[in-house]
């Protein structure tokens, strides 16, 4: 579970601390015999920690609200992907390409994010087809059903639907909109979007 991940590396980085203050009392090391590179330090690493304070911060957020969990897919700064892993600093997206990318936990605050599963794992995707003026559109209707009843990847509950959208400049345009179940374990979207392009493409033909 996504809290169990998350708890588990801050319980981790605070037995870290905790480890090396005790260490440091044991060999009778001062915490004041750092003091002097108190004002270095702080000049130099101002910036860099203002940026790491707000997304260890963000991370305990996402624990507290838990806006997605690991396998969701989600889509952030124009990149959208399966959720692989949560760290205390960052999140990690895997794309459809298998492209793995670190995504800062701010990131998720700072910017609008869209959790394709976050409810339900069914999301409505759309076929245009072009047909020649003239053709019998009570026909194409029927067809185009006909394809989404066959294909096993198609939801049946909400059930395809077709609409006939306008009278192009070339061609009368139709969409067929259908439930695809995009989980784990479930054929990609792409591919069964493509393999409905080729079975239109072929009943058309006949």
């Amino acid at each position: 579970p996504m809290e169990a991940n998350i708890a588990h590396k801050w319980i981790m980085t605070a037995a870290t601390v905790i480890l090396a203050l005790m260490a440091m009392e044991l060999l009778k090391i001062p915490l004041a015999a750092f003091a002097f590179l108190g004002g270095a330090i702080a000049i130099g690493a101002g910036f860099g920690m203002q940026t790491l304070l707000k997304n260890l911060i963000s991370g305990l957020m996402l624990l507290l609200e838990r806006p997605f969990k690991i396998r969701d897919v989600v889509e952030v700064g124009g990149i959208r992907g399966e959720i692989t892993d949560i760290n205390i600093r960052s999140c990690t997206i895997r794309s459809v390409t298998g492209i793995e990318t670190l995504v800062p936990n701010s990131t998720f605050f700072e910017q609008n994010v869209t959790n394709w599963t976050l409810s339900s794992q069914l999301v409505r995707y759309t076929v245009k087809v072009g047909v020649a003026y003239g053709v019998d559109v009570d026909e194409v209707a029927r067809l185009l059903r006909e394809v989404a009843e066959k294909h096993s990847g198609v939801q049946r509950d909400p059930i395809p639907e077709v609409i006939f959208e306008d009278f192009g400049d070339n061609a009368l345009v139709f969409s067929l909109n259908v439930w695809l179940n995009i989980g784990q374990n479930q054929v990609p979207s792409r591919v069964v979007l493509s393999e409905l392009r080729f079975m239109i493409s072929h009943c058309f033909a006949e």
